[in-house]
């Protein structure tokens, strides 16, 4: 789980429950804010001090471009920043490298896209294709890689009324959208098995 270091501060007791559910801590910036400062090595102290255990990965908010330099030196391990797909308004990166790989003495975790055309199956998509046509294009891309990283916000799953929500997220009620969730959850733990970054990558966090 990506967590903003403010957030991590603001419910730490959730934080540790969550940890010791099996899921990984890994970094979010210190703040989700449009155009704050990221922070990176003191989000990452910040966290790791509450969480109780090494941070070993970061995601910028909005997946906004970060030297993979700066987050080496900020002491993560790992980088999760890059969706190297064509997103409009938000982002144009098709000469970025579509598989797990290192650089600048960290690994860099892209999320998943469709090869060739470069497709992004990222949250949006699961909520704006029919779900057999995501849930097909998983299978494609895990019979293809043999490694799917996915990435979702807790808010998606929550009673949403908020006009700034978008109509494509907020036009399927919340048991709907929870049901939706819970095939693509079991139908990927058919297919593979589910795994945290830090543990796929061998990367031992004390």
């Amino acid at each position: 789980m990506f967590v903003t270091g403010r957030l991590a501060g603001a419910a730490p007791e959730l934080l540790r429950q969550t940890q010791g559910r099996g899921h990984e801590i890994a970094s979010h910036a210190w703040s989700h804010e449009k155009g704050a400062d990221l922070r990176l090595e003191h989000s990452r102290r910040r966290i790791s001090e509450i969480a109780g255990r090494e941070v070993a990965g970061f995601r910028a908010p909005r997946l906004r471009p970060v030297s993979l330099s700066e987050t080496a030196a900020a002491g993560y391990r790992y980088d999760a920043s890059s969706n190297p797909a064509v997103i409009p308004g938000r982002c144009c990166r098709l000469r970025q490298k579509r598989k797990i790989h290192q650089a600048c003495g960290i690994w860099e975790v892209p999320a998943s896209v469709l090869p060739l055309v470069r497709f992004p199956l990222f949250w949006a998509s699961f909520h704006l294709l029919p779900l057999p046509v995501y849930l097909a294009a998983c299978r494609l891309l895990l019979a293809w890689d043999g490694v799917l990283i996915l990435y979702f916000h807790p808010w998606e799953l929550s009673d949403l009324s908020e006009k700034e929500i978008p109509f494509w997220i907020r036009r399927r009620t919340r048991q709907r959208r929870a049901e939706r969730m819970d095939t693509l959850i079991r139908t990927l733990g058919e297919l593979g098995e589910f795994r945290t970054i830090a543990g796929y990558l061998g990367i031992g966090i004390g």
